[in-house]
Protein backbone atom coordinates (compact mmCIF):
# COMPACT_ATOMS: atom_id res chain seq x y z
CA UNK A 1 0.00 0.00 0.00
CA UNK A 2 1.18 3.53 -0.76
CA UNK A 3 0.15 6.85 0.76
CA UNK A 4 -2.56 7.50 -1.82
CA UNK A 5 -4.07 4.05 -1.23
CA UNK A 6 -4.08 4.58 2.54
CA UNK A 7 -5.98 7.85 2.17
CA UNK A 8 -8.49 6.50 -0.34
CA UNK A 9 -9.13 3.42 1.79
CA UNK A 10 -10.55 5.70 4.49
CA UNK A 11 -13.18 7.20 2.17
CA UNK A 12 -12.42 10.92 2.09
CA UNK A 13 -15.02 13.29 0.68
CA UNK A 14 -12.25 14.76 -1.46
CA UNK A 15 -8.51 14.24 -1.83
CA UNK A 16 -6.31 16.72 -3.69
CA UNK A 17 -2.79 15.23 -4.07
CA UNK A 18 -1.44 18.44 -5.69
CA UNK A 19 0.97 16.32 -7.69
CA UNK A 20 0.25 17.91 -11.08
CA UNK A 21 3.29 18.67 -13.22
CA UNK A 22 1.59 21.30 -15.37
CA UNK A 23 -1.71 23.09 -15.94
CA UNK A 24 -4.03 25.02 -13.66
CA UNK A 25 -6.37 22.22 -12.53
CA UNK A 26 -5.93 20.63 -9.09
CA UNK A 27 -7.55 17.25 -9.53
CA UNK A 28 -9.71 15.64 -6.85
CA UNK A 29 -8.78 11.95 -6.76
CA UNK A 30 -12.18 11.02 -5.28
CA UNK A 31 -14.92 13.13 -6.79
CA UNK A 32 -15.35 15.90 -9.36
CA UNK A 33 -14.40 18.62 -6.90
CA UNK A 34 -11.46 19.90 -8.92
CA UNK A 35 -9.87 23.23 -8.07
CA UNK A 36 -7.90 25.94 -9.85
CA UNK A 37 -4.30 26.91 -9.16
CA UNK A 38 -4.02 30.69 -8.83
CA UNK A 39 -1.15 33.08 -8.25
CA UNK A 40 2.48 32.14 -7.70
CA UNK A 41 3.35 28.45 -7.42
CA UNK A 42 5.69 25.85 -8.93
CA UNK A 43 4.44 22.39 -9.85
CA UNK A 44 6.57 19.26 -10.08
CA UNK A 45 8.41 20.36 -6.93
CA UNK A 46 10.25 18.12 -4.46
CA UNK A 47 8.38 15.22 -2.90
CA UNK A 48 6.95 15.22 0.63
CA UNK A 49 6.67 11.41 0.58
CA UNK A 50 9.96 10.01 1.82
CA UNK A 51 11.75 7.71 -0.59
CA UNK A 52 9.49 8.44 -3.56
CA UNK A 53 9.65 10.72 -6.59
CA UNK A 54 6.00 11.80 -6.28
CA UNK A 55 6.03 15.58 -6.78
CA UNK A 56 4.34 18.23 -4.69
CA UNK A 57 3.53 21.89 -5.35
CA UNK A 58 5.67 24.72 -4.03
CA UNK A 59 3.47 27.67 -3.12
CA UNK A 60 5.10 31.11 -3.11
CA UNK A 61 2.04 33.32 -2.80
CA UNK A 62 -0.38 31.18 -4.78
CA UNK A 63 -3.22 28.88 -3.73
CA UNK A 64 -5.91 26.50 -4.95
CA UNK A 65 -9.47 27.79 -5.19
CA UNK A 66 -12.02 24.97 -4.79
CA UNK A 67 -15.15 27.10 -4.74
CA UNK A 68 -18.08 26.28 -2.50
CA UNK A 69 -19.74 22.89 -2.19
CA UNK A 70 -21.98 21.43 0.51
CA UNK A 71 -19.68 18.39 0.51
CA UNK A 72 -16.95 20.57 2.06
CA UNK A 73 -19.06 21.13 5.21
CA UNK A 74 -19.67 17.72 6.81
CA UNK A 75 -19.25 19.29 10.27
CA UNK A 76 -22.50 21.17 9.62
CA UNK A 77 -24.42 18.08 8.42
CA UNK A 78 -26.11 15.20 10.18
CA UNK A 79 -22.89 13.46 11.23
CA UNK A 80 -21.21 16.58 12.59
CA UNK A 81 -17.82 14.99 11.85
CA UNK A 82 -14.82 16.47 10.05
CA UNK A 83 -11.18 15.59 9.43
CA UNK A 84 -8.68 17.76 7.54
CA UNK A 85 -5.29 16.35 6.55
CA UNK A 86 -2.27 17.52 4.57
CA UNK A 87 1.51 17.24 4.33
CA UNK A 88 3.39 20.55 4.50
CA UNK A 89 7.06 21.44 4.32
CA UNK A 90 7.10 25.15 5.19
CA UNK A 91 9.75 27.45 3.80
CA UNK A 92 9.18 29.73 6.79
CA UNK A 93 7.34 29.51 10.11
CA UNK A 94 6.49 33.17 10.59
CA UNK A 95 3.15 34.94 10.40
CA UNK A 96 -0.23 33.38 9.65
CA UNK A 97 -0.24 30.70 6.93
CA UNK A 98 -3.54 29.11 5.93
CA UNK A 99 -3.36 25.44 4.91
CA UNK A 100 -7.04 24.56 4.39
CA UNK A 101 -9.65 27.23 5.00
CA UNK A 102 -13.35 27.67 4.23
CA UNK A 103 -13.46 31.11 5.69
CA UNK A 104 -13.74 34.82 5.00
CA UNK A 105 -14.84 37.92 6.87
CA UNK A 106 -18.46 37.48 5.77
CA UNK A 107 -19.00 33.79 6.41
CA UNK A 108 -16.59 31.40 8.03
CA UNK A 109 -16.59 27.68 8.83
CA UNK A 110 -13.08 26.43 9.57
CA UNK A 111 -9.47 27.48 9.34
CA UNK A 112 -6.57 25.02 9.61
CA UNK A 113 -3.40 27.06 9.74
CA UNK A 114 -0.02 27.87 11.21
CA UNK A 115 0.56 30.88 13.43
CA UNK A 116 4.31 31.11 13.45
CA UNK A 117 5.44 27.66 14.61
CA UNK A 118 2.06 26.89 16.19
CA UNK A 119 -0.64 24.79 14.49
CA UNK A 120 -4.22 26.00 14.97
CA UNK A 121 -7.73 24.85 14.08
CA UNK A 122 -10.67 27.25 14.33
CA UNK A 123 -14.27 26.18 13.77
CA UNK A 124 -17.13 28.64 13.76
CA UNK A 125 -19.88 28.17 16.31
CA UNK A 126 -21.70 31.48 16.01
CA UNK A 127 -18.41 33.40 16.01
CA UNK A 128 -14.81 32.37 15.55
CA UNK A 129 -13.73 30.11 18.36
CA UNK A 130 -10.06 29.24 18.75
CA UNK A 131 -10.53 25.57 19.49
CA UNK A 132 -6.99 24.40 20.14
CA UNK A 133 -3.38 24.97 19.20
CA UNK A 134 -0.02 23.35 19.72
CA UNK A 135 2.65 24.62 22.04
CA UNK A 136 5.17 26.96 20.44
CA UNK A 137 8.06 25.72 18.36
CA UNK A 138 6.37 22.59 17.00
CA UNK A 139 6.53 23.42 13.28
CA UNK A 140 9.98 23.71 11.71
CA UNK A 141 10.95 25.29 8.39
CA UNK A 142 12.36 22.88 5.82
CA UNK A 143 10.86 19.74 7.39
CA UNK A 144 7.91 17.58 6.34
CA UNK A 145 4.90 17.67 8.64
CA UNK A 146 1.96 15.29 8.41
CA UNK A 147 -0.86 17.44 9.82
CA UNK A 148 -4.32 16.30 10.89
CA UNK A 149 -7.24 17.82 12.74
CA UNK A 150 -10.42 15.93 13.67
CA UNK A 151 -13.73 17.26 14.98
CA UNK A 152 -16.87 15.70 16.48
CA UNK A 153 -19.61 18.29 16.91
CA UNK A 154 -21.92 16.21 19.10
CA UNK A 155 -19.16 15.18 21.50
CA UNK A 156 -17.56 18.62 21.46
CA UNK A 157 -14.15 17.10 20.72
CA UNK A 158 -11.46 18.51 18.47
CA UNK A 159 -7.79 17.58 18.26
CA UNK A 160 -4.58 18.23 16.38
CA UNK A 161 -1.90 15.80 15.25
CA UNK A 162 1.62 16.47 13.95
CA UNK A 163 3.64 13.52 12.64
CA UNK A 164 1.48 10.99 14.47
CA UNK A 165 1.66 12.83 17.78
CA UNK A 166 -1.52 14.26 19.28
CA UNK A 167 -0.34 17.73 20.20
CA UNK A 168 -3.62 19.31 21.34
CA UNK A 169 -7.15 18.33 22.26
CA UNK A 170 -10.23 20.15 23.48
CA UNK A 171 -13.53 18.85 24.82
CA UNK A 172 -15.02 22.28 25.52
CA UNK A 173 -16.81 22.80 22.20
CA UNK A 174 -20.59 22.46 21.92
CA UNK A 175 -23.25 24.01 19.69
CA UNK A 176 -23.99 24.20 15.99
CA UNK A 177 -21.63 24.58 13.05
CA UNK A 178 -22.24 26.67 9.97
CA UNK A 179 -22.50 25.82 6.27
CA UNK A 180 -21.76 29.02 4.38
CA UNK A 181 -21.26 29.97 0.74
CA UNK A 182 -17.57 30.64 1.35
CA UNK A 183 -15.04 29.02 -0.99
CA UNK A 184 -12.62 26.39 0.26
CA UNK A 185 -8.98 27.32 -0.38
CA UNK A 186 -5.81 25.29 -0.08
CA UNK A 187 -2.74 27.34 0.91
CA UNK A 188 -4.82 30.46 1.57
CA UNK A 189 -7.98 31.98 2.98
CA UNK A 190 -9.91 33.64 0.12
CA UNK A 191 -6.56 34.12 -1.61
CA UNK A 192 -4.88 35.75 1.41
CA UNK A 193 -2.61 34.64 4.26
CA UNK A 194 -0.93 32.18 1.91
CA UNK A 195 1.09 29.22 3.13
CA UNK A 196 4.68 29.16 1.86
CA UNK A 197 6.48 25.97 0.91
CA UNK A 198 5.70 22.48 -0.31
CA UNK A 199 2.06 21.47 0.18
CA UNK A 200 0.45 18.22 -0.96
CA UNK A 201 -2.02 15.44 -0.15
CA UNK A 202 -4.81 17.64 1.19
CA UNK A 203 -7.80 15.52 2.17
CA UNK A 204 -11.21 16.24 3.67
CA UNK A 205 -13.30 13.56 5.39
CA UNK A 206 -16.87 13.43 6.65
CA UNK A 207 -15.66 11.26 9.51
CA UNK A 208 -13.33 11.56 12.48
CA UNK A 209 -10.19 9.60 11.65
CA UNK A 210 -9.10 7.32 14.47
CA UNK A 211 -5.63 7.39 15.97
CA UNK A 212 -4.89 4.08 14.23
CA UNK A 213 -5.82 5.49 10.81
CA UNK A 214 -3.78 8.64 11.37
CA UNK A 215 -0.82 6.44 12.33
CA UNK A 216 -1.28 4.35 9.19
CA UNK A 217 -1.22 7.43 6.95
CA UNK A 218 1.85 8.80 8.67
CA UNK A 219 3.70 5.48 8.30
CA UNK A 220 2.89 5.37 4.59
CA UNK A 221 4.33 8.88 4.17
CA UNK A 222 7.67 7.56 5.46
CA UNK A 223 7.88 4.07 3.98
CA UNK A 224 9.71 4.94 0.78
CA UNK A 225 10.15 2.63 -2.16
CA UNK A 226 6.42 1.87 -2.18
CA UNK A 227 4.39 2.59 -5.26
CA UNK A 228 2.35 5.77 -4.93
Amino acid sequence: MGYRDAVLADSPVSYWPLTETSGTTAVDAVAAHNGTYTGSYAQNAATVLVGTSVPSTNFTGGYVNLGDNAAYSPQAGASGLLTLECIWNPSTVSGTQMLMAKSDSGGSEYQFYASGSVLVIQIQQGNYVDICATSGGTLVAGANHHLVTTYDRAAGIVDLWINNVQVASSTAMTGTSADTATALNLSARVGLLNAAGLLAHCALYGSRLSAAKIASHFRESLRGGVSY
